[in-house]
């Protein structure tokens, strides 16, 4: 049997063999101060050893982690932008509706042009690339190749959306930018459409125009992008979500170059819908060219400012038959690139062209306002049918103050028109009978301020009517809190004797003039002016929506009073301030104002003129009006008499 003996040496332990016995003892080391030092060593070396193992763990751990976040929390946006980089979505853009007259004739259509457009986020970040494209681009299109970096230039170049580069280049440049597509990344040739106005200068405040969006547009809807069109004036604009259609888009697979590898999805645009007017395009342009004729005659005595307006209604339901306002301009210079050197002289024109003076245009409306006084006085009992008043040309007013020195509130006619009743001071434009009825004299009241406000706010005056047009005006009805408030004085006898015939403070559109007219031709009723008539689809010209006639008020007076002021508005015509037109075949019912105003510290007049015909069934409304044209019955009157008969021998169905 062998024996241990074990000997403890340190915490190290020694075995010796003696005989058959092997012997353990503690024992002095065996080894040296050599052998202690590599002890040490190994000691230190097993702690970095530990150290390593947990530094690699904690790594093994984070990339774990990481990983779940890549696959797990982050897997689907990005495999959206891997998927984003593999497929290209285009817009389809809509063609804009087409817009007709109410025979069909053509107004506005789309003319295509070409586009070029640049991705900042895709063009070449490497400097020689990005001249190497730019020398390209300057090869192909012709333009300074300082000029395209300018334009690049402003661009954000992390942005994924197309700027537009170049507008309306030639086709030819067009079909080699896209055949060269592999050394211009970033950029492309595309198909995009312009309006084309036709007639343009007739029908250019009616239409308006559209122009390229701008950044305003963009922040105020995502409709848009940079190289889109949307409606900024007129019919463009007030009915630019019915012209501009949906567009439509394409999904397709590209490869590294961008070049398509298959379409993935297509959805097609729907194009814009089309309106049809209520506006007769003869008409219109029958009606401009007697405006014009007229001017051109004024303009060569020296009178006129070259500027007029008019307004044709059908009494019947509101809707507008024309509607002209001069001097006007061509909207294609604001659309077609080639045309916008001309924009400035249209923009510094101080004959304003922009102006659409018949739905914007305040003026004071003269006698035109007569009828309206004449319902008011009647409904008020002032005055009947059968009341006759003196005019001797004044209204002599006493002072109190300076009895020597009277107020005189004279009439057109300075000798006076002798007795009139409300008919023939209607037909013959009284204003000492107006003055009377409005703010007293002798032994009749007089209505004063207060009603007769009332009753032009029947009218509807001081009100915008609501044409589908963008820009009008409200005009103005004075009142004697207004007075005070603005100037610190109270309201005078004066003021109302002035605005009782259509002068001093009270202002309003040609449109408001034609729309009270209509009330007399349609014997008590309002109607909101509607130049849209239909919708039809863009896709096959089916009627998609017919506007019907919208009712502002109806009854408006008392239908014997209506017919009293009518009969003074034709009595105009048959022996009155518009008895020029008594030889026209068809009967006509009228008004004709002259309204006094100062430019320039001198004193000029307005003349105006509106009507209704046939008297007995009116089918008509026609109002015009000439800024500084002088006596109503002497330059407006002679434009409605050649418009009413062209239109009697000429209108259609």
């Amino acid at each position: 049997m062998t024996i241990f003996k074990i000997q403890k040496i340190s915490k190290y332990w020694v075995g010796r063999k003696a005989g058959n016995e092997m012997e353990f003892e503690e024992s002095a080391p065996f080894w040296g101060k050599e052998n202690k030092e590599s002890v040490r060593n190994e000691e230190k070396i097993n702690q970095r050893a530990s150290i390593a193992a947990l530094v690699i763990a904690a790594l093994i751990l984070i990339l774990i982690l990481q990983s779940f976040k890549l696959q797990i929390i982050d897997g689907d946006k990005f495999a959206a932008l891997a998927e984003n980089n593999r497929v290209k979505e285009t817009i389809i853009d809509a063609d804009r509706g087409v817009i007709y007259d109410r025979n069909g004739i053509v107004l506005v259509k789309n003319k295509p042009i070409f586009d070029l457009t640049a991705v900042p986020s895709d063009l070449p970040k490497d400097h020689d690339k990005f001249e190497e494209l730019i020398k390209t681009l300057s090869s192909i299109t012709g333009k300074d190749a300082p000029g395209l970096k300018d334009i690049i230039g402003k661009f954000n170049r992390s942005s994924a959306r197309a700027e537009l580069l170049l507008e309306n280049i030639d086709a030819f440049v067009a079909i080699s930018v896209n055949a060269e597509k592999d050394k211009l990344p970033g950029i492309e040739a595309k198909t995009n459409a312009i309006r084309d106005y036709q007639n343009a200068e007739y029908f250019s405040h009616i239409i308006g125009y559209t122009g390229r969006v701008d950044r305003g547009d963009l922040e105020n809807n995502d409709y848009y992008k940079l190289t889109d069109f949307t409606g900024k004036d007129g019919l463009e604009l007030f009915y630019e979500k019915t012209l501009r259609g949906k567009r439509g888009y394409e999904k397709t697979e590209v490869d590294s170059r961008g070049k398509i590898v298959s379409i993935l999805n297509k959805t097609e645009a729907d194009p814009g819908q089309s309106l049809i007017l209520s506006t007769d395009a003869n008409l219109q342009k029958k009606i401009q060219d007697a405006l014009n004729e007229e001017l051109k005659k004024l303009y060569r005595s020296g009178a006129g400012k070259k500027a007029a307006a008019a307004v044709a209604l059908d009494p019947r339901n509101g809707k507008v038959l024309a509607l002209v306002s001069l001097p006007s301009y061509d909207n294609n210079q604001f659309v077609d690139p080639d045309g916008r050197s001309k924009l400035k002289s249209i923009l510094n024109d101080t004959s304003h062209p922009l102006l659409n003076r018949a739905i914007s245009g305040r003026y004071p409306p003269g006698s035109t306002i007569k009828p309206v006084m004449a319902i008011a006085a009647l409904s008020e009992g002032i005055v009947d049918k059968n009341t006759i008043i003196e005019d001797r040309g004044v209204i002599s007013i006493p002072n109190r103050y300076y009895p020597e020195n009277p107020s005189l509130y004279r009439g057109w006619n300075r000798a006076g028109l002798g007795p009139v009743n409300i008919i023939s001071a209607i037909a013959r434009s009284s204003d000492i009978f107006f003055y009377t009825v409005g703010g007293g004299f002798g032994k009749i009241i007089g209505l004063g301020v207060d009603k007769i406000t009332q009753y032009f706010k029947k009218f509807n005056l001081g009100k915008k009517l609501g044409i589908d047009l963008p820009g009008e005006n409200d005009g103005f009805v004075p009142s004697s809190e207004w007075k005070l408030a603005k100037y610190g004085e109270g309201w005078n006898l004066g003021n109302t004797y002035h605005i009782s015939i259509g002068q001093g403070y009270l202002l309003v559109t040609p449109l408001q003039v034609a729309s009270w007219t209509s009330v007399f031709a349609n014997k008590g009723t309002i109607y909101a002016p509607q130049l849209v008539d239909k919708i039809i689809s863009g896709c096959d010209n089916k009627q998609v929506y017919e506007f019907s006639p919208r009712v502002i008020s109806s009854n408006i007076a008392d239908i014997k009073y209506l017919e009293t002021a009518r009969e003074g508005m034709r009595e105009a015509v048959l022996t009155g301030s518009a008895r020029q037109l008594n030889d026209l075949k068809v009967e006509v019912a009228g008004k004709t104002g002259t309204a006094e105003f100062v430019s320039n510290g001198i004193n000029q007049t307005h003349s105006w003129f509106t009507s209704f015909a046939p008297y007995g069934n009116p089918e008509i409304v026609l109002t015009v009006l000439i800024e500084g044209g002088g006596e109503g019955a002497e330059t407006a009157v002679p434009v409605a008499k050649e418009v009413l008969k062209w239109y009697f021998e000429n209108k259609q169905p």
